[in-house]
């Protein structure tokens, strides 16, 4: 195995590295000499950029298909309604299961589903009942697989350079915020929605391939070399191993976070925007094309420039 061999965690565990404060951006590329979080963190900018893609071409398809500011949310809906119920058991799972198969579950399905959606688009079979019913399926497989992906991180590079490949990752995520929607609107002008999803579901391809390359059983070793430190039993981001059913995690987790001033207010301002601010998205598609009388393309260069705070916010 080519670069180096994962750092063993430190007795401080992650906790401590995930208090320390904003690595610098030196510190943070150092983290590209290990080997498998390269192609993880491949794997994700691919992701990442079929997933700004997709919310593109989801919201012009849901426009094409209704014409309705109604239906077009009922689309997000679809979407974000599994990822509200069931993302505290994607986590739990994320606990007891190995997470590298976990987040190759959520590629894989996302690639399958978007390649479902190419084809009856490209023949004309896609209606807004079936758009609906992908969107909770796609919304089901990200609850239970997006949980894993950051552990899966830790677990890679180990507890020290937990923080320099967080921001490498969520530098990666804000870039492709740049660049893939206005890919996605450009395609749908030129080519067509069914062109802008065989393109996903291709990029979907490479994300699922290059995650093949990352072995399991990173916990087990990740936890063998904590034990031969001393360091306990303790995740690799500073959670220990469940030790009761998943109920009475969650239950635990949950109030955890109402206990907590701090982290119950970040709570709460997250699901707010998340509630009533991110569903622009999938509203503009139509906006742009009935009131603004602007292209496809060009709604694809609008969701990009909103992009730009985002990047700038993660340098």
């Amino acid at each position: 195995m080519a670069g180096p061999a994962m750092g063993a965690p430190g007795r401080p565990g992650a906790g401590a590295a995930m208090g320390q404060s904003r690595p610098s951006m030196r510190k943070a590329v150092e983290v590209f000499q290990y080997r498998h979080y390269r192609f993880l963190w491949a794997s994700s900018t691919f992701s990442f950029t079929g997933m700004q893609m997709q919310q593109v071409a989801r919201a012009l398809l849901a426009w094409e298909l209704t014409e309705s500011f109604a239906a077009s949310g009922a689309i997000a809906l679809s979407f974000g309604l599994p990822m509200l119920l069931f993302a505290l058991v994607g986590g739990s799972l994320a606990d007891r299961m190995e997470k590298r198969n976990l987040t190759l579950m959520t590629q894989a399905s996302t690639g399958l589903l978007a390649l479902l959606t190419a084809v009856m688009v490209a023949t004309d079979t896609i209606t807004f009942e079936i758009l609906f019913i992908i969107g909770l399926v796609q919304g089901t497989f990200f609850a239970f697989g997006m949980p894993a992906r950051m552990p899966l991180m830790a677990e890679v590079v180990g507890p020290s350079n937990v923080m320099s490949a967080i921001a490498m990752s969520n530098a990666a995520m804000n870039f492709t915020r740049l660049f893939g929607p206005a890919i996605a609107g450009v395609l749908v002008a030129v080519s067509g929605i069914a062109m802008a999803y065989f393109v996903m579901a291709g990029l979907y391809v490479f994300s699922t391939a290059l995650l093949l390359m990352v072995p399991t059983g990173l916990s087990a070793v990740a936890r063998a070399q904590r034990e031969a430190a001393g360091g306990g039993a303790a995740g690799p981001m500073g959670r220990s191993r469940p030790q009761g059913s998943m109920l009475k995690e969650i239950g635990g987790g949950l109030h955890y976070v109402w206990t907590t001033p701090r982290l119950r207010l970040l709570i709460g301002m997250m699901f707010i925007i998340t509630l009533f601010a991110m569903p622009y998205v999938i509203l503009l598609a139509g906006y742009v094309q009935e009131d603004l009388g602007r292209s496809k393309a060009d709604f694809g260069w609008l969701q990009s420039i909103s992009g730009i705070g985002a990047l700038v916010a993660s340098l």
